[in-house]
């Protein structure tokens, strides 16, 4: 009883640094593209956003091909 509290605890714990770290390449998105419209480049994915795109995908349990998964 005590094994399964603690696995749904490490569960949660490991549920919110996904969604923190989600948050954090979010702000790093939104701060290049700010970079890069105000200096005047043109907006073109990078690695890191077709990156959250895969975890996205992940996070809300949709399937990943061999591809995908490699990307990560």
């Amino acid at each position: 009883r005590e094994l399964r509290s603690i696995k749904r605890e490490a569960d949660s714990a490991h549920h919110h640094y996904i969604v923190s770290l989600r948050c954090l390449h979010s702000v790093q998105d939104m701060l290049r593209a700010m970079r890069s419209a105000d200096s005047g480049e043109s907006h073109r994915p990078t690695p890191r956003m077709e990156v959250s795109d895969l975890m996205g995908k992940l996070m809300s349990g949709e399937t990943l091909s061999t591809d995908e998964l490699m990307q990560l």
